[in-house]
């Protein structure tokens, strides 16, 4: 292998190592490290330009004495000059001077305090001499970002053509790595001021619900007293008068009860809806099979008349999940399964579930009054009601089911078609958990 491929192969190595960093610190100190490690110099720095100041810094130095590093990291930043851009000096895209300390007035007085010259003299020019300096651009397209100074070959010998072309190889790839590194730093501080907004708005976010959920708590509070007072004093005139009533007058009686009873059920929904972010979010082993039987029967005792055809079709899993939640989920769409049927047939209601790997879809379907697809939208919505008005129910119940879901990190849909059932599907995460037996 020759000098020119093994040079390449080195700055390929090289390159995988800076595409590696993308924090910008370490980044300049792979890049010194590799010019003074293996491509074959003994002092390096890098300075990088800041557009808008139009001054440089130095980022990073290697190979020099401490106190000399740390005087070169530690000078203020300079205004941009081009003094080395002088047209002997070019060499390639470079700028390799020689002889500078004759030419010692070409250099602004900032930069010549954070230079340093060598004694070393020689009457071959094919040699480094003491006071030769090689800069290298850092340029990202035609626009210079930086600039890499190198100095002291641990060969002696001054730098060919090749030599330099090769570096400027090495400084392109420097470049996008520069570049990459400062998209990522600026993602991360993107990312770390959402996070804070992200935060701020949560924190603002569940004060406004604790909030709301007080001030629920006490509207209902002050309207369940009144309405207590007003079913205690028609349970007092019907047990009193109802027999002496004729049908008109009993028929008020009874629309005024069953208001009462269905604004007292509106509210306890309504607490029940806003206290679900209190639930326990504790997770705990759930039979499926076993909670949805459980919850099954004790829906249908609610409504003994109605007979019911239950099927359950699928392996049930044992979920590790929040047992309330699941509950919950399951006691509403089997509450509206039975509740929206219809009067004139024999109730069907299927429950079944299937395994995706990362979470179990479950449905529930029942051949009840149905609604109309383009109505779907709504259902989950808060007192958003479009079964039949005489039918019980406070629009509550399918919010409930949304709310639970969300809480859970699935998802929930229906298919549905006037007059023929509707199909209620949602979905579960699959969560493992190590059991020590």
């Amino acid at each position: 292998m020759n000098k020119l491929q093994n040079v390449l192969f080195k700055i390929l190595e090289l390159t995988e190592k800076m595409q590696a960093n993308l924090e910008l610190h370490e980044l300049f100190d792979v890049i010194c490290k590799a010019i003074t490690e293996d491509l074959g110099w003994s002092f390096a720095i890098i300075v990088l330009r800041e557009v808008e100041s139009r001054t440089s810094k130095p980022v990073a130095a290697r190979g020099m004495p401490e106190e000399y590093r740390q005087k070169i990291m530690n000078s203020p930043p300079s205004k941009w000059t081009n003094w080395y851009k002088i047209p002997e000096y070019q060499v390639s895209n470079s700028f390799y001077v020689r002889d500078l300390s004759n030419n010692i007035e070409l250099v602004p007085e900032e930069y010549r305090e954070r230079m340093k010259f060598g004694e070393f003299k020689s009457e071959d020019l094919n040699e480094w001499q003491g006071d030769d300096l090689l800069m290298i651009p850092i340029r990202v397209k035609d626009e210079w970002i930086g600039i890499i100074n190198v100095d002291n070959p641990k060969n002696g010998i001054a730098p060919a053509l090749d030599d330099i072309q090769m570096l400027e190889l090495f400084a392109n790839q420097v470049a996008i790595a520069i570049h990459n590194a400062k998209a990522f730093e600026k993602q991360k501080d993107f990312n770390k001021r959402l996070a804070i907004e992200v935060e701020h708005k949560t924190r603002l976010l569940e004060e406004q619900n604790r909030e709301l959920q007080t001030y629920i708590s006490s509207l209902t509070h002050d309207l369940k007293t009144p309405l207590v007072s007003i079913n205690a004093n028609l349970t007092f005139l019907s047990d009193e008068i109802y027999k002496d009533l004729n049908e008109t007058e009993k028929e008020y009686m009874d629309r005024l009860s069953n208001n009462v009873v269905k604004m007292s059920r509106v509210l306890n929904d309504l607490v029940s809806y806003y206290n679900i972010q209190k639930t326990s979010t504790n997770k705990d082993y759930i039979n499926t099979e076993s909670l949805i039987i459980d919850e099954f029967n004790r829906v249908k005792d609610m409504y003994p008349e109605k007979k019911v055809d239950f099927k359950m079709v699928g392996n049930f899993p044992f979920l590790y999940q929040q047992k309330l939640a699941i509950s919950l989920i399951f006691t509403n769409l089997l509450s509206n399964a039975l509740k929206f049927s219809k009067d004139d047939d024999d109730l069907e209601i299927e429950v079944g579930v299937e395994n995706y790997g990362t979470h179990y879809e479950f449905y529930v379907k029942d051949n009840g009054i149905g609604l109309d697809q383009k109505y779907t939208p709504k259902i989950f919505k808060l007192f958003e009601r479009l079964a039949d008005k005489k039918t019980e129910g406070t629009g509550i119940g399918l919010a409930t089911v949304m709310k639970m879901i969300e809480k859970i990190g699935g998802n929930i849909w229906v298919e549905s078609e006037k007059g023929k059932g509707c199909k209620f599907f949602f979905t579960v995460p699959i969560i493992e958990k190590n059991i020590n037996y």
